[in-house]
């Protein structure tokens, strides 16, 4: 079984069962050395590795197939390459697990601003929802007119 840390829009328990197609076993987890960006015209973000100190929060999903991998890579399309990281659990145990990363080829679409879940997110979370709901109906895929940028 995999395990994959999620940091963004898969946050959102509904975002994260219609993308994955149920709902996954998860616990809090913490990235070290990465930070996590808003990026331009979006409402979800990416990550860089940074500084030793730096840390990114999210889930730690476990008990996921190799179907379930491919919904996510394809959920997370071609701007994310997936690597594996150390991850820490609230009891300080390591985890290693699949981490989607924001391509370096792509970082000038990063604002020097943080992404903050509540501010970026949560306002258009219903659309997400819904987008997300729309890509599990057209088989797994991106394939039909999406928009993902942020509406001010």
């Amino acid at each position: 079984m995999n395990v994959v840390f999620v940091y963004g829009s898969l946050m959102e328990e509904r975002v994260l069962s219609t993308v994955v197609g149920r709902m996954p076993a998860f616990q809090p987890g913490l990235l070290l050395g990465y930070t996590r960006y808003a990026i331009k015209d979006r409402v979800y973000p990416g990550i860089r590795t940074t500084k030793p100190d730096d840390k990114v929060t999210g889930l730690l999903v476990s008990k996921l197939s190799d179907e379930e991998i491919r919904r996510l890579d394809s959920f997370e399309d071609d701007d994310y390459d997936r690597v594996e990281e150390n991850i820490f659990t609230e009891n300080g145990e390591a985890h290693r697990a699949n981490v989607y990363v924001w391509k370096k080829e792509l970082e000038a679409e990063l604002k020097p601003t943080l992404w903050d879940y509540d501010k970026d997110f949560m306002p258009h979370v219903e659309e997400y929802v819904a987008n997300s709901k729309r890509f599990a109906e057209h088989g797994y895929s991106w394939d039909f007119d999406v928009d993902t940028t942020a509406k001010e």
